[in-house]
């Protein structure tokens, strides 16, 4: 290009430096987004390259046509090979229409004359949907921005002074501890409602009960968000609302659960919310999403209050295999009679346990599953015969990879991490350490997720902590979700902690690592029974001081 048409190579390589320039200096974190320009004249240029390849094949004995067809060829091979990969990026589940869904119950729900609070990437799709559709114009929604106070600071001067206006207030921001002078909110959707007046009547929609936790809380109903139409599959969040009023006067320290327990006894997911009482009927959102190895059948979804530990039958939510291809480093092709093993991973966070995920798949209709086998019950597994690539069946089940090592932890959003633990490494006091952890996204994801991983000094007891260093951080420079948690995708998210100076040669050094949306700050689940029967985080295993 340079040599035939230097004009079009000026502008195509001047065009894609300045966009880098400017993606580089710009002093925000979404690089991955502000590159995005860039890959136009990147994309020109390779185009211009392929018009000339016929051009550029050398003629040798009349072969430089057949050299152009097989090369354009391999082209379509390439591009072609790539779309079951990234049929999810480019929409093919709908989740285009996740913005418009969540935006469009907040405008639905909102009472009159009232006032919407929301970040960044709530308030477009809020006004999109008020002066280009026309809806709800009675609601005033405003943008809350950061200014040169803490933000949380702003988000409760904003609501506070809003809520001063005499109008309800809805806000997309939750804060971590009750707002003075405000009321206690109610969820309505993905956000929460400062109403002006109590709440003496169940909303419309909620289904009655009556149940008596404890002598302190009855139970009045409940309304089912999610699944709606649908029954629960593995993995997805299962969202329910409760409605209740106290009999009496209630603990400080008071939280009601949610539990969600299969046909065989099992508890199988679970969600702790404060039970802060408000004027009239309290409304409290649990979500709660069960792990991939939940069975078929009825979950029975109880709730419970701490204090005394009981729990009582609310309603029961089916349970279907999914039809989502469950996300495996290891795949394989096992054929049975009437199912086929299509992948198993290997987990090894827990020290002196290991697990083996089995993943399954039906027929059409059956769609797929998991299993998991622990410990000692590994070493005892019997599967049936399976058919060889012969059709002959083989009775000898080997699996190569992973057995004396790997992680493999699903997360809720079908997040998986895979790796990046403490294990072989030694640093000295004041040293710097780089944690580089590892996710793979079994399907789109559209929410912003923030990795913490915090290192930890843990006093001579090995259980308490002497000192720690958290490095929270949105992986891939902060690219929106859809650039990198589509399905099949590979995120690598480095953390730097630092050994604090004062750390004693010997001490042990263990490391916790949590994912959470960005703006609400709700975790992201831990599908793993056994880690959270410990703790609420995944453990990064342990390390010494040098």
């Amino acid at each position: 290009m340079v040599w035939r048409d230097r004009p079009l190579a000026l502008l195509l390589g001047g065009t894609f430096t300045v966009y880098v320039f400017v993606a580089a200096t710009y002093r925000a974190p979404q690089t991955v987004e502000y590159m995005m320009p860039a890959y136009v004249p990147a994309a020109l240029a390779l185009a211009y390259a392929v018009g000339r390849l016929p051009d550029a094949l050398p003629q040798w004995r009349g072969m430089g046509q057949a050299l152009t067809i097989l090369f354009a060829a391999l082209v379509w091979v390439a591009a072609l090979g790539q779309t079951p990969g990234h049929a999810s990026a480019a929409g093919a589940n709908h989740e285009a229409t996740d913005a418009r869904d969540t935006v469009g119950r907040l405008l639905a729900e909102a009472p009159p004359d009232s006032v919407i609070l929301a970040h960044w990437h709530w308030a477009t799709p809020l006004w999109y949907l008020q002066e280009v559709e026309g809806q709800r114009p009675d609601v005033d929604v405003r943008f809350v921005f950061p200014t040169g106070e803490p933000y949380d600071t702003t988000w409760a001067r904003r609501t506070a002074e809003a809520f001063a206006e005499g109008r309800p207030v809805v806000t997309t921001w939750l804060p971590t501890a009750p707002l003075a002078d405000l009321p206690v909110p109610e969820p309505i959707g993905e956000a929460i409602l400062y109403p002006q007046q109590p709440r003496e009547v169940l909303p419309i929609g909620y289904e009655p009960a009556q149940l008596t936790l404890g002598g302190g809380i009855e139970i009045v109903g409940y309304r089912i968000e999610e699944p709606r139409d649908v029954m629960l599959t593995p993995g997805a969040e299962s969202v329910v609302t409760v409605a209740w009023r106290p009999a009496a006067a209630l603990a400080a320290d008071l939280s009601l659960f949610l539990h969600l327990v299969g046909e065989d006894g099992v508890l199988y997911a679970q969600d702790d919310r404060p039970a802060r009482a408000a004027e009239g009927i309290t409304l409290t959102q649990f979500r709660a999403t069960p792990r991939p190895t939940t069975p078929l059948g009825d979950l029975t979804v109880y709730v419970g209050i701490s204090a005394h530990g009981e729990r009582h039958a609310l309603t029961a939510i089916g349970v279907l295999n999914t039809f989502a291809r469950p996300l495996t480093r290891n795949p394989v092709h096992r054929n049975m009679d009437a199912y086929t093993l299509i992948g198993y991973d290997w987990d090894h966070t827990l020290e002196g346990r290991r697990r083996l995920y089995l993943h399954w798949a039906g027929d059409f209709l059956d769609g797929y599953w998991t299993i998991v086998v622990d410990d000692a019950a590994i070493d005892a597994l019997a599967l049936p015969p399976y058919r060889g690539p012969w059709g002959v069946p083989v009775r000898q089940w080997r699996f190569p990879r992973g057995q004396d090592g790997g992680h493999y932890v699903p997360l809720g959003q079908g997040i998986v991490w895979t790796g990046g633990t403490l294990n072989g490494l030694s640093a000295a006091a004041g040293e710097s350490l780089t944690l580089n952890q590892e996710f793979r996204s079994g399907r789109p994801v559209n929410r912003d997720l923030v990795v913490s991983v915090r290192l930890i000094g843990l006093e001579p007891d090995g259980f308490h902590w002497a000192w720690w260093d958290l490095q929270d951080a949105v992986p891939a420079m902060g690219g929106i979700p859809t650039l990198k948690w589509v399905e099949g995708s590979l995120v690598r998210s480095p953390h730097r902690v630092t050994v604090s100076p004062d750390a004693p040669p010997g001490q042990t050094l263990t490391g916790a690592l949590t994912l959470y949306d960005s703006f609400t700050r709700r975790p992201l689940p831990i599908l793993d029974e056994r880690i959270i029967a410990g703790q609420p985080w995944i453990p990064l295993c342990q390390a010494v001081v040098e």
